[in-house]
C-alpha cells in the first residue's frame, strides 16, 4: 500500500484545499500536531555565526513526523523522492543541504524539531530542505528534515499555510494567457493550456532502462515548437517507472528517463536548457496496473508540467 501524506492543507473551515506528498509504504506516523495562526522560524540558509539563518513566516502550522524501521534506510534516497514531488507541486526550493553544509549542531538546534522519540536526529547524518510557493491565499512554506539512526530513519515535515478568515480576500486576477500560443499542435498546446500538464504519450522506454528508446509519434518536436513560441514558460519533466525493482532504483531510473527526454529536446531541437527541469517519481504514480506487460509499458513514461 502506498501512503499518501497530506502536508499542505487549510483548516477544516475550507474543504478539499489539499495537496499531497507520497511516502514509501513503510512510513510509520509518530506525531501530527496542528497550530492555528502562529509564527514559524523558517530556515532560509545554513548556519553562520554572524547572521540569522531563519525568517519569520506567519500562518497555520502543521508538523508531522514519521519513522522508517529499515536498517538500509538512506537519507538521500528519501530526499530525492520528496524533492521531485515538491517541485511538481509548484514549490521553489530555498535551501537544500546535508549535515555538513547546513551547519551541523548549530543548524539542528536553530529551529523547531519535534522531540524524541517521535523524531530522532543524528548530527552526522541528516538532510534538510526548505521551500516556498505563492498562491492566491498567500505564501506557503515547507521544511523537510530527514535523519538516520543505527536502527531507523526519521522524517519531519513542517508546512505553514495562509490563515483563512471569515471575510474572504479580494479575488486575485489570473495572469493573461500568452498571446503567441502555438497553433497547429492541439494535442500539446490545447492540453497544456487547459490542464498545465500532460503525458508525453508515444515515447518508448524499455523496462529498467533510463534512456529514451524511440519517439515514433514525434511528440518531442511539438513540445519544442511549443517552447519556442512561449519563451517565458519553463517545463518540468517528471519521469515514471513500472514497479519491477526497488523504490530507490526505480526513482533513479525515472529521473534518468526525464533527463534523457530533456537532453533530446536540447540536442535535437535546440531547446533552452535553463527552461527544462528533470525529476523522477519512481513507481509511486502508476497510470495502469503493473500486473500486465501492457500496464507496465504504460507506466514507463515522462510527463511535462508547466512551471
Amino acid at each position: 500500500m502506498i501512503r499518501v501524506l497530506f502536508i499542505i492543507y487549510i483548516f477544516t473551515s475550507v474543504a478539499n484545499a489539499q495537496e499531497g506528498l507520497t511516502l514509501p509504504e513503510n512510513a510509520v506516523s509518530t506525531s501530527d500536531i496542528a497550530v492555528e495562526l502562529t509564527t514559524y522560524q523558517f530556515p532560509n540558509h545554513g548556519y553562520a555565526p554572524d547572521s540569522s539563518m531563519t525568517i519569520s513566516v506567519e500562518g497555520n502550522l502543521r508538523t508531522q513526523t514519521y519513522r522508517f524501521d529499515d536498517k538500509g534506510f538512506k537519507t538521500l534516497a528519501l530526499v530525492r523522492l520528496l524533492r521531485g514531488q515538491i517541485r511538481v507541486l509548484g514549490y521553489s526550493i530555498i535551501l537544500d543541504c546535508d549535515q555538513k553544509t547546513c551547519g551541523g549542531f548549530d543548524f539542528r538546534f536553530g529551529f523547531a524539531v519535534t522531540a524524541a522519540p517521535m523524531m530522532e536526529v543524528d548530527l552526522t547524518d541528516f538532510r534538510f530542505i526548505s521551500a516556498k510557493k505563492f498562491g492566491p491565499e498567500g505564501d506557503f512554506a515547507l521544511t523537510i528534515l530527514v535523519s538516520k539512526t543505527p536502527a531507523a530513519g526519521y522524517l519531519q515535515l513542517a508546512a505553514i499555510t495562509p490563515p483563512i478568515f471569515d471575510t474572504p480576500a479580494p479575488p486575485v486576477p489570473k495572469p493573461a494567457a500568452p498571446e503567441n500560443i502555438v497553433a497547429g499542435f492541439p494535442d500539446v498546446d490545447a492540453t497544456l493550456g487547459r490542464d498545465g500538464h500532460m503525458v508525453l504519450d508515444g515515447l518508448v522506454f524499455e523496462s529498467g532502462e533510463g534512456s529514451l528508446a524511440s519517439d515514433p509519434t514525434g511528440i518531442l518536436a511539438q513540445v519544442a515548437e511549443w517552447l519556442s513560441d512561449n519563451p517565458d514558460i519553463s517545463l518540468i519533466l517528471v519521469g515514471h517507472s513500472d514497479n519491477e525493482g526497488s523504490l530507490e532504483s526505480n526513482q533513479i531510473v525515472s529521473q534518468q528517463r526525464a533527463a534523457s527526454v530533456r537532453q533530446q529536446l536540447i540536442d535535437q531541437f535546440a531547446a533552452e536548457p535553463s527552461r527544462l527541469f528533470a525529476e523522477g517519481a519512481g513507481f509511486l504514480a502508476p497510470r495502469a496496473t503493473n500486473a500486465t506487460p501492457e500496464g507496465r509499458a504504460t507506466n514507463r513514461r515522462v510527463e511535462i508540467v508547466v512551471r
